[in-house]
């Protein structure tokens, strides 16, 4: 028996904490300083400058469809119990009252107001604070209101502990009651409760734009109207220079202006190099380049009409990316703070917490189903065993639940045909066999009692070349117009009753001879 050796038990405790980061430590104030470089060089440490960048009408553009197309989605609260295995039939009862009370809460007051308020400012600045305010009624504590407070009111301790700014305490903040702050933080590299805002990586291009306009107004100003340029001769008096110059300025508002014979006036205009369009591609590629930052593309926003339509998939694949990511992130904080405290109030600690959930799945494609459905029930004869209901929660359409003819020949391939679409689509089949109804079963019952050599003379003759046509996969259509050439002087009734006796002697001939083989 091998000796058994003693395990090894690991380290339990954080080493690198932030009073040991030696760009962190702030002395002995015991606050931690945001690490944003940035802010604390460029806007002299005020996280509120970054509202001047949001109000930037191609920034507050971005992260307004950055922000909403999380706050669109549908959302829900689902169960602690949720793909727990073994948790009970009565710990799923409670833990199903208990998301449905949560849900409810969260119903009862402007809850996407205040998604949108974190999403945005938390995605500019990298972090979000909201006050919630509390209701007591009938037994039950509620949720009355969740409102975003000014980032730049609030810093965080050493032990990562909220704080509030006040004109009593400026530097390391106030003491805020326990469960009374939700606290969100956004960013790839957040060491800190400060996280990484993308204020941070927007700053410059929107810096170098704002610049890059005050001078294509300059520009504008300088070259959109031509300068007036007075000339009088040498010993003019000095009244007549006041006039000229007058006459002069009058010319920036007036149509037409009065001067002495004796003096002349011209409009200059001032040279220029390099393309009157400099300013517009600087001020286009800042707005590139903060569209990167926000959306992670810039296809969606700039493009237009140019482009391909692979070009914009992959960019559009860009965004689900982020907007899964941040629904993610504002619903890892909403269940680590919000829920609990509320859950905790109304019902005690619990074993299986309620979990919000945000659905960023993208809408099914309901023209590439139908097609799917036309080849398999229509084509191939097979059926879903309760139509209406399955037409109805696919395509949200009320139908009356009729029996679905069965169309289309029972070829030999039909089985491998329909297995290799169920592959391709990713559909699950009620069951690959068919499903009859009685008029049918009957038919079938008729043909197994049937011999080949009865067919035989069926076969020959008019129904021969109409039944070639079928097995040769022709359109229906197609086959009736090339039998209206041939008999001129059927009606269409009759032409169609052929072709379906045709198809029927087909499909009972293939399956006799099916089971000879």
């Amino acid at each position: 028996m091998a000796k058994q050796t003693k395990k090894q038990k690991p380290f339990i405790g954080e080493i690198a904490t932030y009073a040991k980061d030696i760009k962190l430590f702030s002395g002995y104030m015991n606050y931690l300083k945001n690490p944003d470089k940035v802010l604390d060089l460029n806007c002299g440490g005020d996280i509120s400058r970054y509202d001047d960048i949001g109000r930037d009408s191609h920034v507050a553009g971005v992260l307004r469809t950055r922000t909403l197309s999380v706050i669109g989605k549908e959302w829900d609260v689902l169960p602690g119990t949720e793909n727990v295995a073994g948790a009970g039939r009565s710990a799923e009862k409670e833990a199903q009252r208990i998301a449905d009370f949560t849900k409810k809460v969260f119903l009862d007051f402007p809850f996407d107001a205040a998604r949108r308020a974190i999403l945005r400012g938390g995605v500019l600045k990298g972090y979000a604070v909201s006050e919630i305010l509390w209701d007591y009624s009938e037994g039950d504590i509620w949720i009355q209101k969740m409102l975003h407070r000014g980032q730049h009111r609030f810093v965080f301790t050493m032990q990562n502990e909220l704080r509030m700014l006040t004109p009593n305490n400026m530097i390391t903040g106030e003491e805020v009651p326990a469960e009374k702050f939700q606290v969100f933080t956004f960013g790839d590299e957040a060491e800190t409760p400060y996280g990484v805002g993308l204020g941070r990586e927007i700053y410059w291009p929107w810096w170098f734009k704002k610049n890059g306009i005050k001078f294509w107004l300059v520009f504008c100003d300088k070259f959109g109207m031509p300068t007036p340029h007075g000339k009088y001769p040498p010993g003019t008096p000095k009244d007549k220079q006041d006039e000229l110059l007058s006459a002069c300025n009058a010319l920036q508002t007036d149509s037409a202006v009065i001067t002495p014979d004796t003096i002349n006036i011209e409009l200059l205009e001032a040279a220029r190099q390099g393309s009157i369009d400099t300013y517009e591609s600087l001020c286009n590629f800042m707005n590139s380049e903060i569209s990167k930052s926000v959306l992670g593309q810039t296809l969606t926003t700039e493009i237009g009409d140019k482009g391909s339509y692979a070009a914009s998939n992959t960019h559009n694949d860009v965004r689900a990316d982020i907007e899964k990511a941040d629904a993610d992130t504002l619903c890892e904080y909403l269940n680590r703070q919000v829920v609990r405290w509320l859950v905790d109030y109304n019902f005690g600690v619990q074993k299986y917490y309620p979990k919000m959930w945000i659905d960023c799945e993208p809408p099914e494609d309901l023209e590439r189903r139908s097609r799917i459905d036309k080849t398999i029930f229509v084509d191939m004869g097979y059926r879903p065993v309760d139509a209406a209901e399955y037409i109805q929660e696919t395509y949200g359409v009320e139908v009356n639940p009729e029996p679905v003819g069965l169309n289309g020949l029972n070829g030999s391939n039909s089985s491998s045909r329909f297995a290799e679409n169920i592959v391709e689509t990713g559909l699950k089949p009620v069951s690959t066999a068919r499903v009859f109804t009685p008029d049918q079963q009957a038919i079938d019952n008729a043909i197994d009692a049937l011999k080949p050599e009865d067919l035989q003379t069926q076969i020959e003759g008019v129904l021969n070349p109409v039944i070639k046509m079928v097995q040769d996969g022709e359109d229906y259509n197609v086959i009736l117009e090339k039998l209206a050439e041939v008999f001129p002087l059927m009606d269409d009734k009759a032409l169609e009753e052929m072709l379906a006796r045709a198809i029927f002697v087909g499909e009972v001939w293939g399956k006799l001879n099916a089971g000879r083989g």
